[in-house]
């Protein structure tokens, strides 16, 4: 499904999902097996009764390292987690959203809808490096994050 993704990118994709306690751990692992049969790097961080301070902070870590490319905060987050979240996506420009979550199958509807999306809007067969070197938007921003 994330072949063209693939191309574009120069590399899987890498999507963060954001939410949830134990009733969706359980789903981890399909979430895994999905990201194997699609194609893309897929990371799941639980937000459990943690501090929204500090899963933002770890979304904000991630964000600025420019290693994703797709955030999906589960609607059960708090709105202490998901607007901080949100806001840091649009600065690092990475496409966001917020995904009612009512078991896997609409997790699952989501990411197709999102990868779609971000197939569609990513440069085909430019190799990364040139895309990089280019000096545009997120591409200009990883690259210099990943030379620190």
């Amino acid at each position: 499904m994330c072949a063209a993704l693939t191309a574009g990118l120069g590399r899987k994709a890498h999507v963060l999902v954001v939410g949830g306690n134990e009733r969706q751990r359980r789903h981890h692992p399909r979430f895994e097996q999905l990201a194997t049969e699609w194609g893309f790097d897929g990371e799941w961080l639980m937000a459990n009764y943690s501090s929204p301070q500090k899963l933002v902070g770890e979304i904000g870590t991630r964000l600025e390292t420019g290693d994703v490319d797709l955030l999906l905060l589960l609607h059960w987050n708090r709105h202490e987690t998901t607007e901080p979240a949100l806001e840091l996506a649009r600065k690092a420009e990475v496409p966001a959203r917020t995904v009612h979550y009512a078991g896997f199958t609409s997790l699952q509807v989501a990411l197709a809808e999102q990868l779609g999306r971000l197939a569609a809007s990513a440069p085909a067969g430019e190799p990364a490096a040139e895309r990089a070197a280019s000096g545009n938007g997120r591409t200009r921003a990883r690259a210099k994050a990943r030379s620190r």
